[in-house]
């Protein structure tokens, strides 16, 4: 081989010809990876879809304003989308204390389900907020439950804004009206 000319593709001795890849560019190997990765994306989704809407409590969703509070896009937008499935009028999402203060003084609410930790700070205010208007609430979040303040130990704490069935549970099943 002489400087300038194309190099050979190396092939393996070693790998037998059925097992070689086949020689592809970089951005069809990336479309090719994108493809296959959004085919496991939609698959995934669907898959949570149909369990989430045979949990039987998802129901309790129906035409209930749900207020989401929550900072990170990805995560407040598919809760947005999966309430909406359900029936659900979703208020919001909203990403700061701020905002949801904003629109609890504009905006009739059912229920919310609240990240703790916002871009502006804790979500604490908001829940005070939701309690003086006798407004369930669940705190939806990752973070250890010893950061909630000792009055709102009693309301309900999930790992994920995405469990909808465990929320409405707590937001309108039987255990929550009949402590109101």
């Amino acid at each position: 081989m002489f400087l300038g000319e194309p190099a050979e593709p190396r092939k393996s001795a070693n790998v037998p010809t059925h097992l070689r890849q086949p020689e592809q560019s970089l951005s069809g190997a990336v479309c090719a990876c994108t493809k296959r990765w959004t085919s496991i994306t939609r698959i995934a989704s669907q898959i949570t879809k149909e369990r989430i809407l045979k949990h039987p409590s998802t129901a309790l969703f129906a035409n209930k304003r749900v207020l989401i509070v929550e900072d990170e896009y990805f995560l407040a937008d598919e809760t947005r989308l999966k309430l909406e499935d359900l029936g659900a009028i979703v208020i919001g999402p909203v990403a700061t204390v701020r905002a949801a203060l904003d629109l609890l003084d504009n905006e009739s609410v059912d229920a919310a389900i609240l990240d703790i930790h916002l871009g502006d700070g804790l979500v604490f205010p908001v829940a005070e907020e939701l309690e003086r208007c006798n407004v369930p609430f669940v705190f939806a979040t990752g973070y250890d439950p010893s950061v909630i303040p000792e009055k709102f130990t009693g309301f309900t704490l999930s790992a994920k804004p995405t469990e909808l069935g465990y929320i409405a549970d707590a937001l309108f099943g039987e255990r929550s009206t009949n402590a109101n």
